[in-house]
């Protein structure tokens, strides 16, 4: 029996157990970060069962987001969004081990500060109004895992009532397009950050993120 056969015995493996021990969940499937949960992207649903270890004895923690999903591998892929009780989206399939799956907290949008081309226009789109002439949009309604940072970044004016800007890493699967650092992210509370670092990994997107003052 090759690795192939392996891995697909452990899927149907993990399809029974989450016939005794899974909810249902919608699977969404996107080509791009634009609104990835509207109905045209839903491809079925399917029983799954988070946990945190194989026994059921352990809870999530605040400062932890990634769960093994108990799901049957072979109706979906890395990417995925499995929305019912809670969100998560899959974020690693890798052979023969577990499923892993990141639960998703926030929902944002990506919005991408166009360059002005026009001759003695030195104006930074940033502080402009938001518009389609002045914003290019990355994502849209987009679920993702905020993880709050140590440390903040003290307002440089420093009055007395000001507070630290705050740091946040952030989860998201990847996306149709690359993020790049100066991207503003807003969530759903119209909260807004500007991404610091990058990094794009075999897990998806982890993104630094600075707080911005509204």
């Amino acid at each position: 029996m090759d690795g192939t056969k392996v891995q697909n015995k452990i899927y149907y493996g993990y399809g029974k157990a989450a016939l005794r021990l899974g909810l249902s969940f919608d699977i969404y499937r996107s080509v791009d970060g634009i609104e990835p949960l509207k109905i045209a992207n839903k491809i079925g649903s399917i029983l799954v069962s988070p946990t945190v270890n194989w026994n059921y004895t352990a809870y999530r923690k605040y400062d932890a987001n990634d769960w093994i999903l108990i799901v049957d591998g072979r109706s979906i892929h890395v990417g995925d969004y499995l929305v019912g009780r809670n969100t998560f989206f899959v974020a690693a399939m890798q052979h023969l081990m577990p499923i892993m799956g990141v639960k998703c907290d926030r929902k944002i949008t990506i919005r991408r500060p166009k360059s002005v081309g026009d001759k003695g226009n030195i104006g930074y789109s940033r502080y402009e109004a938001i518009t389609a002439a002045t914003f290019d949009i990355i994502a849209k309604d987009c679920p993702c895992n905020f993880i709050k940072g140590s440390r903040g970044d003290t307002n440089p004016v420093k009055l007395a009532t000001d507070a630290k800007a705050p740091w946040f890493t952030m989860y998201l699967p990847k996306l149709g397009q690359f993020l790049k650092v100066g991207d503003i992210v807003v969530d759903e509370y119209k909260q807004e950050y500007v991404v610091s670092t990058n990094e794009l990994t075999e897990l998806g997107w982890r993104i630094n993120l600075l707080g911005l003052e509204s």
